[in-house]
């Protein structure tokens, strides 16, 4: 049987190969945001109110039950509706202060409508350092109103952190290039 020779150049070539296809492979990949380790929560907004603050979150269930835990940057929620096409009352608050907080929550069919004066449907206070991502699920029908005066959805004004509000597709290509994954900010006239 024959030696198979390795020279220096051989070895160098083949690590290169190596490096390379594992390159490739990666492009193809979307870029995770925080690890592996996601846990996924899922909100009925229909059944109670859903809490988000720097360590807790409480909300329901489809069946009714309460949902409350520690909040960590690998929670995902995904909050939706046992009917979407009747409106409920119910409201979502965010509160992030700790620095390098995440929120991730997806919406998947969400018909909130409050009619109490200084009530919005959705909440969000990020503070310096911490990002709250809210996300719509592709093909799916969300709807956020609120009483006069206020946005269906907002962000305290007093807040520095960062609001991201965007559908699934625009948050594959933000996670990939932040500049890419925006909302159209073209503008429109009458």
């Amino acid at each position: 049987m024959k030696k198979l020779k390795l020279n220096k150049l051989n070895i160098l070539l083949v690590i290169l190969g190596v490096i390379s296809l594992l390159f490739i492979l990666c492009l193809n990949k979307p870029i995770v945001y925080a690890s592996g380790d996601d846990v996924n929560i899922y909100f009925d907004i229909a059944k109670g109110p859903i809490s988000i603050e720097d360590s807790t979150y409480s909300g329901y269930d489809s069946e009714g039950n309460l949902l409350s835990g520690t909040h960590t940057k690998n929670n995902v929620y995904t909050v939706s509706q046992t009917n979407p096409t009747k409106a409920t009352k119910n409201t979502i608050s965010i509160f992030l202060e700790t620095s390098n907080n995440l929120c991730r929550m997806y919406f998947d069919g969400v018909n909130i409508r409050t009619n109490v004066e200084e009530t919005t449907a959705l909440y969000a206070y990020p503070k310096k350092n911490t990002n709250i991502h809210l996300i719509f699920k592709d093909n799916s029908y969300n709807y956020f109103y609120s009483s006069s005066g206020h946005a269906g959805i907002e962000k305290c004004s007093n807040s520095v952190g960062l609001l991201l509000i965007t559908c699934e597709q625009g948050y594959s290509a933000w996670l990939n290039d932040p500049l890419k994954g925006h909302v159209d900010e073209h503008s429109y006239s009458a």
